[in-house]
């Protein structure tokens, strides 16, 4: 048992390691809203080996002796702890005491949050840590945060920023053994001081009195902007206009000319932006007027409120909300006869009119990704494409160590495209399993946006490079399930003077001309049809023109058809031979009506076996091992001169035989 105790002193220290092993000497700290509480303590004990891993991290009170002998109690961790020296009997220890929002400063993560409310954010960083010891007091409506990353910053960073963005500020409530922060944005959230609803103004500094008083009190009042005007892009309504404006309440010395114009404002529909810029607003006029003083009230706490009293301006006696307190104390030594009349408590305050919503300072920086960074495409168990009607895709970081790698690892994100019109433009969708390289808008880790694809190990190109190092091109995959030959292909092959050009379609192909289509091959075409071929010419020619060389149409087996349902057919050669030959099987011409004319220069052969009929210019001559005429009822043979010669018969017959 320590033969010290800190029951006649105005302040003490109440700590793990028992009733008064350590004594508090001093103090000297600051608290204020929207941040961390830090008091140095100076501390006293007679043991002179404390074990600095029994106090580090551990909760201890400071308790303060108010002038109606009740208690006000500061509560913390201790974050440091020094040994100094020894004072006569007794050693001489420091210590921080903060927060236990402290120990986000020492939790830093990469990590997404998706359409969840920022309180609700905050408070799951909070219990992800195990705290629990805040309440909410927020009057607010918070819409939910479809993507929000945390990235590369602290938890504390991380929550800081939220708040400040969102007009959150926060204090804390002690007591002894505990302290609970509170998450607050309006001004119902200040309760009254306990135990100090108001404090007189006292003039003469020095003098003691019998109740605590404020001895100085200095305001100030500053020109702020008059207007706070922001505004934003939505791509799924580009063409509205997202421009929002909030003047201030507080005109003075002409700021209502004076404007603050900001983009991005981070929000994608009006009634946010318009939120948001009355928050900014309200940020501005926050620090317009702010008052300062001294005073020895033990009881004044940041984020509470008290009223002023007696002061010789009768416009300053009002409502005020303490923003800031510096805090200083000192024992008497211990070891001396002196006791409580001997300590002494001073602090220096600052405090804005309770008519004025305070609002956080945005002074917590916002995390930058420098540069672009690669991601995997992600979507369904099962799904080779996850898109929507924008053509996004989801994907996954490789920082990203919650994620699934499923349609759940981020929001959607926009892909680049070589060309983008009003339904026109090209699209390559980045399919599940593909490298990603994704850029940020403003480098806001909140806005991601794929403007790359990539190849790794895994994800190879197509063909053997560097081997094939001269062919360029695009190279398909079919889906679902297509294999490494299933794909229509667009090639280049550079290869000097082995040029190619190549086209795959692993399927149908199909174009469309709306108009001329040119073709020009500079030396051979060669089309293989292993199916059927139909073209159709609905108005118009075909002509198909063989300045030098043959033109060969080879049926191995079917038939070759020709029908013109109404029209003209014309061969004409210019100069050369018409050849048909007929290796087996049988022609026949008939025309169903009308005429048939075959004409000839020279002459006209028509010849089976030994049997022929030639005519030519001299006439016509038949030949045949029989030759037979017969007209079913006239038969008429006239000539100049007729001659009829049967070497070893003639014979005429008729019925009626006639000569001249």
């Amino acid at each position: 048992m320590s033969s010290y105790t800190q029951e006649d002193r105005l302040f003490k220290i109440d700590t793990p390691l028992g009733k008064d092993a350590l004594l508090l000497q001093g103090f000297r700290g600051t608290e204020g809203i929207s941040r961390l509480f830090h008091f140095e303590l100076d501390l006293l004990s007679e043991n002179s080996a404390i074990s600095f891993s029994d106090i580090i991290g551990k909760n201890v009170t400071v308790s303060l002796k108010r002038a109606d002998g009740s208690y006000r109690y500061i509560n913390g961790f201790i974050s440091r702890f020094a040994q100094t020296a020894m004072e006569e009997t007794l050693t001489a220890y420091e210590a921080e005491m903060v927060p236990w929002l402290w120990f986000l400063t020492r939790n830093a993560n990469c990590r997404i949050f998706q359409n969840k409310t920022v309180p609700d954010i905050i408070t799951q960083v909070f219990d992800d840590l195990g705290f629990n010891s805040y309440s909410n007091s927020l009057q607010g409506t918070y819409h939910p945060r479809v993507y929000c990353v945390q990235y590369r910053e602290s938890d504390f960073n991380f929550v800081s920023r939220l708040m400040e963005e969102y007009g959150i500020f926060y204090f804390f409530k002690h007591e002894q053994g505990n302290h609970t922060l509170v998450l607050a944005d309006a001004p119902s959230a200040h309760a009254t001081c306990p135990g100090q609803s108001s404090l007189r103004y006292v003039s003469v500094a020095g003098t003691r009195y019998e109740e605590d008083v404020v001895t100085s009190w200095r305001t100030e009042q500053e020109l702020r902007t008059g207007k706070y005007s922001h505004t934003d892009y939505n791509f799924t309504t580009p063409s509205t206009s997202l421009q929002v404006s909030e003047p201030t309440v507080y005109t003075a010395g002409g700021n209502d000319k004076y404007e603050t114009y900001d983009y991005p404002g981070r929000y994608l529909a009006k009634d946010r932006g318009e939120n948001l810029a009355k928050v900014r607003m309200q940020e501005e006029e926050a620090g317009h007027y702010i008052a300062n003083g001294t005073s020895d009230a033990r009881a004044l706490i940041s984020g509470y409120k008290f009223t002023l009293k007696e002061h010789y301006r009768s416009d300053e006696n009002a409502d005020y909300v303490l923003t800031e307190i510096h805090h200083a104390g000192r024992s008497e030594a211990y070891g001396t006869s002196k006791g409580l009349s001997t300590d002494s408590y001073s602090n220096n305050f600052a405090c804005i009119p309770l008519s004025v919503p305070f609002r956080p300072v945005r002074k917590t920086p916002r995390p930058v990704v420098e540069g672009v960074q690669p991601a995997i495409v992600v979507g369904p168990k099962g799904e080779e494409i996850y898109t929507d009607q924008y053509g996004r895709v989801k994907v996954q970081f490789y920082w990203d160590r919650v994620g699934k790698k499923d349609e759940n690892s981020s929001c959607w994100v926009r892909v680049s495209q070589v060309w983008a019109g009003k339904n026109w433009g090209t699209m390559f969708i980045p399919r599940i399993g593909q490298e990603v390289i994704v850029d940020f808008v403003e480098g806001d880790p909140d806005r991601p946006m794929i403007t790359g694809r990539v190849y790794n190990a895994e994800q190879m190109p197509p063909g053997t490079l560097p081997d094939r190092q001269n062919v360029s091109g695009l190279r398909t995959r079919s889906t679902k399930n297509g294999g490494e030959h299933d794909a229509n292909v667009l090639a280049f092959d550079d290869t000097k003077g082995e040029e190619v050009f190549y086209m795959h379609a692993q399927k149908d192909r199909g174009a469309r001309v709306e108009n001329d289509d040119k073709l020009i091959v500079g030396n051979n075409q060669s089309i293989t049809i292993h199916n059927n071929r139909t073209e159709v010419v609905e108005e118009g020619d075909e002509t198909v023109t063989i300045k030098k060389g043959n033109r060969l149409v080879s049926v191995d087996m079917g038939n070759d058809t020709h029908t013109i349902k109404q029209g003209n057919r014309s061969v004409e050669i210019n100069m050369g031979n018409d050849s048909l030959r007929i290796k087996m099987g049988n022609q026949d011409v008939k025309l169903d009506l009308g005429q048939s004319t075959t004409e000839a220069m020279q002459s006209i052969t028509l010849k089976v076996g030994q049997s022929s009929i030639v005519l030519d210019q001299m006439g016509v001559t038949i030949k045949g091992m029989m030759i037979s005429i017969e007209g079913q009822i006239q038969t008429q043979v006239k000539a100049i001169m007729t001659q009829i010669n049967g070497s070893a018969m003639l014979q005429m017959q008729g019925g009626i035989t006639m000569i001249n």
